[in-house]
C-alpha cells in the first residue's frame, strides 16, 4: 500500500468512527476529505452520502450517491438511496427511474426481495409504470404468491384502460383467466372492460404521507386542473410551467453524469438532432430566468428567456407549447411550435386550440376549422368511458369531410365559433356533458349509442353515414352480425374510401369467424393508410393484422420496414423477434437465424441499449445450439462475453460448448476466467452456484470439485 493509500485509509477509517458516534459534522469533513485524496473510491461518496442523509442535507447526499452511482454502476444501493432522496425532494420521475435500475440490479443479483421492494417503491411513484408492475406480477408468480400477482395484473389492466387501450387491457385479462379460472375478481375485471366501466385503482395506491409530495406534481394534475376549473388551455400553462421547472432539476442531474445518452429527456433524445453543442449551464440560467418572468407575469421576457434556452440546447415540448402559447396571437410562425408540441399528450388538444386560434386570426378559416373540429375531437373522447370513447372517435372522420369539403367561411364560423364557446370555459367538461344529453336523448335504460358532438356542425350529407354507422354498431352489439354487415354495405356506397367503415366490417368479420378475410380487410386498410401517409395508423392496423394471422410474414416485415423508417427502432426489433419466432415454428431455422442477425446489427448501427443485443445473440445462440452447429454458437457467445462480462448463461455456455467440442484446455480457461471474475467482485456464493450448474451436467469432470475445494478454502478478500 502506498503512502497516499495509507493516508485515505485513515481518514476514511476516522471518517467511519465519527459516523458510528454520531457525529455528523465531522464525519462529513472526514468523508469529504477522503473524497479530495481519492475521488475514484466509492466507499468514501458513500459514506458522505450517508452522513449527509442524517442532517437532511438532500442535495448534498444526492449528489455524494451520485459519485457512487457512476463509479459503481453495478451496485444498486447508491441507486436505492437516489430514489429516496429524488422521492422526498418531490420528484417522483426520477425516484421512479433509480429505484427501477437498482430493481433490476438486484433482481440480476438473484436478491428477490430487494427487487420487489424497489419495483413497488417505483409503483408508488408511478402508479401507471407497466414495466414495474409486469415485473411485480412475475416475481409474485414465480414466489407462489397468487394473490399479488392477480392484483398486479388487475391494476395493469386498469392502467391500460385509463390509456385508452381497453383492448389490450381485455386481452390481459382473458389471457390471466386461463391461468386462474376460478378466480372470481378476474371474471367481474372482464365484464367491467367489456361494459366501458373504469376498473378501480385500489386505495394502496395513494401515496404515503412522506411520499405525497414527490408524487404531486405527476398525479394530480388532472385532479387539480378539475378543482381549480381550468380551461384546456390554462392547464396546459400550467403543465408546461410546472415540466420547466422540474427540468431545471433533472438538466443539474444529468449534467454531473458523465452519459450523454442521459440528456436525452431535455435534449430531445437520440443522435444528431442538434448541430451544435448544448450547454447545460445556460439552459439552466435561461430556464431559470423564464421562471422569474412568469412569476412577474412578464410574458415577453419570458419568451425571449425560453428561446434562449432553447438556442442553448433545450429541446421538449413544455418549451414549444410556452413559444406557442406566448406568440399565437403575434407571430404566424408559433404554429411550428404548437404542431412540435402536439405530439405530447399533455399539450395536445390546447395545441390545436392555440393552432386553430392562430389560423383563424390570419383568415385562413379552413385550417382553423380543422384544428378546432380536431380539438373537439380530442375533448369528446377524454369525457367517455373508454368503450365508448374508441366508437365515437371512429364517427369523426366523415364529419371532418363533410365540413371541410365546404368552400363557405360561414360553415367554417360556425364550427370555429361553435368549438370555442364550447372548450374555452372552466366548466368545459360539464357543459360537453350537456351538450351531450341534449345531442343524445335517451330514456332510462336505453342502450342507444352515442353520437359525436362534431355531429352538431354537419349538413345533411355527413349525417346519412353516421346514422348508418351507429346503426351498425347497434345491430352488432345485439348479436346481429349479418344484418350488421348489409348496413356496412349499405354505408360503403355512401363513402367507399372511409377507413373506419372497413375497419368496422373487419371487426364482423373475425366476429364472424371469417379470419382470412379479416385479415386482408386490415391489411388493405393499413396499406391506404401508409398511401396517405398516416404513419401511425399504418403501423396500428399492420400491427392489427399479424395479431389476426400471427404466421403471415409478409404484414410483419411491412410492419418493421415502417418502423425503421420512422425510427421507431425498438419496436422493430420486438417485431422482428416476433417475425423470427413466427419462422421458428415453421421450423424454418435459417430464417429465424437470419432475421434475428437483422435485428441484432440494426441495434449495433442504431446504437441502442446493450440489453437488445444481449437479447438477441442469445437466441442466435440457442438456434446454433439446437442446430447442433457448436463452432457457430461458440463465436456467438465468446461475442456475448465481450459485451457482458457478467452474462452467466454466456459463460455456461461457452465452457459447455468447448467440452462438447473436446476442447478442454479452453473450457477450464473460461472457466477459471469467470471464476477469478466472480471472486474479484467479491461474490463467491454465485462463483459456487456456477460451479454446481455445471456439475448437474458434468458430475464426473474432476477439474470442477478440484475448483468447489479452492473455494471452501480458507476465505482471501479479493477488492
Amino acid at each position: 500500500m502506498t503512502d497516499s493509500e495509507e493516508r485515505f485509509q485513515k481518514i476514511l477509517d476516522q471518517a467511519h468512527s465519527s459516523a458510528w458516534e454520531e457525529e455528523w459534522d465531522q464525519a462529513i469533513s472526514l468523508y469529504q476529505r477522503a473524497t479530495q485524496l481519492d475521488p475514484k473510491q466509492a466507499s468514501a461518496w458513500l459514506g458522505l452520502g450517508y452522513a449527509q442523509l442524517q442532517l437532511g442535507n438532500l442535495q448534498e447526499a444526492f449528489r455524494a450517491y451520485q459519485q457512487a452511482s457512476q463509479l459503481q454502476p453495478q451496485d444498486p444501493i447508491p441507486l436505492e438511496k437516489l430514489a429516496q432522496i429524488a422521492a422526498q425532494m418531490g420528484y417522483a420521475d426520477q425516484a421512479a427511474r433509480f429505484a427501477f435500475l437498482a430493481a433490476e440490479i438486484f433482481l440480476k443479483n438473484r436478491e428477490v426481495q430487494k427487487a420487489l421492494d424497489n419495483f413497488s417503491f417505483v409503483t408508488r411513484c408511478k402508479p401507471d409504470e407497466i414495466k414495474a408492475r409486469l415485473y411485480l406480477a412475475k416475481l409474485y408468480e414465480k414466489g407462489g404468491q397468487v394473490n399479488q400477482a392477480v392484483q398486479e395484473y388487475l391494476i395493469l389492466a386498469a392502467v391500460y384502460q385509463r390509456e385508452n387501450q381497453a383492448e389490450q387491457a381485455l386481452q390481459l385479462l382473458s389471457n390471466l383467466q386461463q391461468t386462474y379460472p376460478t378466480r372470481k375478481e378476474i371474471r367481474e375485471a372482464i365484464q367491467k372492460v367489456q361494459q366501458g366501466q373504469f376498473l378501480p385503482l385500489p386505495q394502496s395506491e395513494r401515496p404515503s404521507s412522506s411520499e405525497r409530495l414527490s408524487r404531486k406534481a405527476s398525479l394530480s394534475r388532472r385532479e387539480t386542473a378539475l378543482e381549480n376549473g381550468l380551461d384546456p388551455i390554462s392547464e396546459a400553462h400550467q403543465n408546461a410551467i410546472r415540466e420547466l421547472a422540474s427540468l431545471i432539476f433533472e438538466i443539474e442531474e444529468q449534467n454531473s453524469s458523465q452519459d450523454g445518452k442521459s440528456r436525452s429527456t431535455w435534449m430531445g433524445g437520440g443522435k444528431g438532432l442538434f448541430a451544435k453543442q448544448s450547454d447545460p449551464t445556460k439552459v439552466i440560467k435561461h430556464l431559470g430566468a423564464f421562471l422569474t418572468a412568469i412569476k412577474e407575469e412578464s410574458g415577453e421576457q419570458a419568451v425571449d428567456e425560453l428561446e434562449k434556452a432553447i438556442e442553448a440546447g433545450l429541446s421538449h415540448p413544455s418549451a414549444d407549447f410556452e413559444i406557442g402559447y406566448h406568440r399565437y396571437r403575434k407571430d404566424e410562425s408559433a404554429i411550428k411550435a404548437l404542431q412540435r408540441a402536439i405530439k405530447s399528450p399533455p399539450y395536445t388538444l390546447a395545441a390545436h386550440l392555440l393552432i386553430g386560434a392562430a389560423y383563424s386570426q390570419a383568415g385562413r378559416k379552413r385550417e382553423a376549422a380543422r384544428a378546432f373540429l380536431n380539438a373537439l375531437r380530442l375533448a369528446d373522447a377524454r369525457t367517455l368511458k373508454a368503450a365508448q370513447a374508441a366508437k365515437v372517435d371512429r364517427l369523426y372522420e366523415p364529419i371532418q369531410e363533410a365540413i371541410l369539403s365546404q368552400n363557405e367561411d360561414e360553415a367554417f364560423d360556425k364550427v370555429i365559433d361553435g368549438v370555442q364557446g364550447l372548450l374555452l370555459r372552466k366548466d368545459w367538461r360539464s357543459q360537453i356533458e350537456a351538450t351531450r344529453r341534449h345531442l343524445n336523448p335517451q330514456e332510462e335504460g336505453s342502450k342507444e349509442e352515442i353520437r359525436p358532438l362534431g355531429e352538431i356542425f354537419t349538413q345533411s350529407g355527413g349525417y346519412q353515414l353516421i346514422g348508418a354507422m351507429a346503426s351498425i354498431q347497434a345491430l352488432a352489439s345485439s348479436g346481429h352480425l349479418r344484418s350488421a354487415m348489409e348496413e356496412a354495405y349499405y354505408a360503403y356506397d355512401l363513402m367507399p374510401t372511409y377507413l373506419p367503415l372497413h375497419l368496422t366490417m373487419g371487426e364482423l368479420l373475425i366476429q364472424m369467424g371469417l379470419t382470412e378475410e379479416a385479415f386482408m380487410k386490415f391489411f388493405s386498410v393499413a396499406r391506404s393508410y401508409e398511401t396517405r401517409g398516416e404513419i401511425d395508423q399504418a403501423i396500428r392496423y399492420y400491427r392489427q393484422a399479424t395479431d389476426i394471422s400471427p404466421l403471415n410474414t409478409t404484414a410483419r416485415q411491412k410492419l418493421i420496414h415502417l418502423l425503421i423508417e420512422n425510427r421507431r427502432l425498438e419496436e422493430a426489433i420486438q417485431e422482428f423477434i416476433h417475425l423470427g419466432e413466427v419462422y421458428y415454428n415453421l421450423a424454418d431455422i435459417r430464417h429465424a437465424r437470419e432475421t434475428y442477425l437483422q435485428a441484432y446489427q440494426l441495434a449495433q448501427d442504431a446504437g441502442l441499449e446493450k440489453r437488445w443485443s444481449v437479447m438477441l445473440l442469445h437466441l442466435i445462440g440457442d438456434l446454433d445450439r439446437q442446430n447442433l452447429e457448436w463452432r457457430q454458437a461458440l463465436a456467438v457467445y465468446e461475442q456475448l462475453r465481450q459485451i457482458d462480462g457478467d452474462d452467466e448463461q454466456a459463460r455456461l455456455q461457452l465452457v459447455d460448448l468447448n467440452l462438447r467440442l473436446q476442447r478442454e484446455p479452453q473450457a477450464i480457461v473460461e472457466l477459471d476466467a469467470y471464476l477469478e471474475h466472480l471472486m474479484r467482485k467479491g461474490q463467491p456464493q454465485r462463483a459456487q452456484q456456477f460451479l454446481n450448474q455445471l456439475l448437474v451436467d458434468y458430475p464426473d469432470w474432476s477439474v470442477l470439485k478440484r475448483r468447489l475445494e479452492n473455494l471452501n478454502a480458507p476465505p482471501r478478500h479479493i477488492r
